[in-house]
């Protein structure tokens, strides 16, 4: 999706967004919903688990990864509006990003646009490959700046809040998000450990700046507050897997305050209002009956387990991978793939820019004990990923939170595939 695309979009979607919320918060004091049918409370509770997923895996990594002091204490973390690079290509341990790519050095950082716009500002890359998508809180990409969309020249936008207005400096671009955090979840093109030089030289081109700094000499700040009630060690994935339906409700309805949804979810926003769940007002779970409460935890607790289910289901399967490109990164209404891709690969960017290969079979065909998966830069024709025991220009590895030997010497998190890299960089 183009910034121009996206914009256009967004435009398009306020008015009824408005209309939505409206709609799904009008009427009277709150009473006590009508007991629902046990069968039919389950499906609205199984599909509202499934609504808020990746809303509430958004929120509790944004959490932990923004709970540090600076961009230097913790690798891969920083504070909101501040830019946490990887230096080096990842170990088998690292978990703050699901996936991780074997050709490109990861850029990360969280905006809290409620405050104020933030200015994004991206070097020549002298044609080296590069890809910073936007994802809202919901993990759809609204926007992507990089070489396929804004080429690899010096540029300057200015990403802001939902209904923001305001003058801008001359010569910036405007990039209107839909909810006022925005997670950026950059790579750069790395040619081997050899390259990590000139690397960092474009990660350290990539910057952030307030609106109100804009043209002035500007720093990060440092020593930031650290809220203690975050729970910094226990990784987002297992807080939210660890939740019972009526929790993970609660924290949708919480966040809705905030984030509002899509104009295209109204359906199942009225669906889930019949549980007591409204955009704009918190879950009281003492509102329903002892055997709807059982029936939300049962329908959650049964969805979150089958969820790794339907990726095996989702994609096509060539020469042993699972390569799933629909709704990749921009899901509409399809919430249970949504929920899928939150919990296997949490960020997924566009198919224009990435597929993500995953095995179920390991080197001789056999079905493998643990899905693993492969990472490359490519060609601009769609090549046939191998099995890992074939010759292959990717890099094969295992999902982030298992661990095994493969073929491949390296053993390590798998990602994505990039669907549209140029040749290789001559920037030094």
């Amino acid at each position: 999706m183009t910034i121009a695309f996206a914009k256009i979009l967004f435009r398009a979607v306020l008015p009824a967004l408005g209309l939505l919320i409206s709609l799904a918060t009008s009427g009277v004091a709150q009473t006590s919903p009508s007991p629902l049918p046990a069968e039919e409370a389950y499906a609205i509770a199984r599909d509202a688990y499934y609504f808020a997923y990746p809303i509430v895996s958004m929120d509790a990594t944004m959490r932990q990864a923004t709970n540090v002091p600076d961009a230097a204490s913790v690798n891969m973390r920083a504070p909101a509006n501040q830019f946490a690079h990887a230096r080096a290509y990842p170990r088998a341990e690292e978990r703050d990003v699901v996936r991780f790519n074997f050709d490109t050095l990861y850029s990360l950082a969280w905006l809290d646009l409620s405050r104020e716009p933030v200015v994004l500002s991206v070097p020549d890359t002298e044609g080296r490959y590069y890809l910073l998508p936007m994802l809202d809180m919901w993990t759809d990409v609204f926007a992507v700046v990089g070489s396929r969309t804004t080429g690899t020249k010096a540029g300057t936008y200015v990403i802001v809040a939902p209904g923001w207005t305001g003058p801008l400096p001359d010569g910036v671009r405007k990039i209107e998000a839909p909810t006022s955090t925005v997670w950026i979840l950059g790579r750069t093109q790395t040619n081997g450990p050899s390259d990590y030089d000139a690397v960092h030289r474009v990660q350290d081109g990539y910057r952030l700046t307030p609106l109100s700094q804009w043209g002035k000499s500007y720093t990060p700040p440092k020593n930031t507050s650290i809220d203690a009630s975050v729970d910094n060690k226990t990784p987002p994935l297992t807080q939210v897997n660890s939740m019972d339906g009526v929790t993970m409700l609660t924290r949708l309805a919480a966040l809705m305050v905030r984030y509002p949804p899509h104009a295209d979810d109204y359906p199942i926003l009225l669906r889930m209002r019949s549980l007591g769940i409204e955009p704009g007002k918190p879950f009281d779970v003492g509102r329903l009956d002892p055997q709807t409460v059982s029936v939300i935890n049962k329908a959650a607790a049964e969805a979150r387990d089958g969820l790794p289910a339907r990726m095996r289901r989702q994609g096509d399967f060539v020469n042993g991978w699972n390569i799933g490109r629909e709704h990749m990164g921009a899901y509409g209404v399809a919430y249970a793939w949504r929920a899928a891709i939150a919990m296997g690969g949490l960020g997924a960017s566009l198919a224009e820019d990435a597929v993500y290969p995953t095995a179920f079979v390991d080197g001789e065909g056999n079905r493998s004990a643990v899905p693993t998966g492969m990472s490359c830069t490519s060609p601009r024709v769609r090549r046939r990923p191998r099995t890992p025991s074939g010759r292959s220009p990717c890099t094969t590895g295992t999902a982030s939170r298992f661990r095994t030997r493969l073929t491949d010497s390296r053993s390590a998190a798998m990602t994505s595939w990039p669907t549209t890299p140029p040749a290789r960089s001559t920037s030094t």
